[in-house]
């Protein structure tokens, strides 16, 4: 591994990423044709809201590993975030075309689709990113991953504190993927094959 590039990574991990970027940097001049130094540079330029730059790198990413979904779901991810919410459509679109297997592209396809007012549309890419992970909505909101049983008869009426622990499937995924820290840990989780490490 680059020298340059490894001290960048554990810059990022201290969350120092004025110094992650000086060091990537290094490591383009060493090896420009690399796609992760641009990578690893342009979520550094994300996380300092350098989104210019960080739209550059994400953009060289493409042109150097263009059949690669995940580079389009990253770009697509901050364009969104800059406001461009019709290239995001375009390039989840282009994600999930390249990997009709990806989740987490489809549902923020559906994001980026809602926000537009794409509703139907919206409603299709949810579904599918249901599909993969194979997760049902219905049974969520009935109980099932909560753990509750629904099918017992009861008297009681649900308190407070039972009606605001019932919380829709799409509010989850939407708190997971709007939020950065919710959007890295999930990834993270992905990247761990669907573990939790401390």
């Amino acid at each position: 591994m680059n020298r340059e590039f490894a001290k960048g990574l554990a810059k990022v991990k201290e969350n120092d990423f004025l110094t992650a970027i000086e060091h990537f940097s290094l490591a383009i001049q060493d090896d420009a044709g690399n796609v992760e130094y641009y990578a690893e540079r342009a979520v550094a330029y994300l996380n300092t809201n350098q989104f210019d730059l960080s739209m550059f790198d994400m953009n060289r990413c493409i042109e150097l590993d263009s059949n690669n979904s995940y580079r389009y779901s990253c770009r697509a991810f901050l364009k969104a975030k800059m406001g461009d919410t019709d290239g995001a459509i375009v390039d989840y679109e282009m994600a999930v075309k390249l990997d009709p297997d990806d989740a987490i592209a489809y549902n923020n396809l559906g994001l980026a689709q809602e926000s537009k007012g794409f509703n139907a549309m919206a409603e299709k890419s949810y579904a599918r990113s249901n599909e993969l992970i194979g997760y049902n909505p219905k049974k969520f909101d009935e109980g099932e991953m909560t753990g509750k049983k629904t099918d017992q008869p009861t008297d009681k009426q649900p308190d407070q504190k039972e009606t605001d622990e019932k919380v829709s499937g799409r509010s989850v995924a939407k708190g997971v993927f709007t939020s950065r820290s919710g959007f890295r840990d999930f990834l993270r989780f992905i990247r761990n094959g669907f573990k939790i490490k401390e």
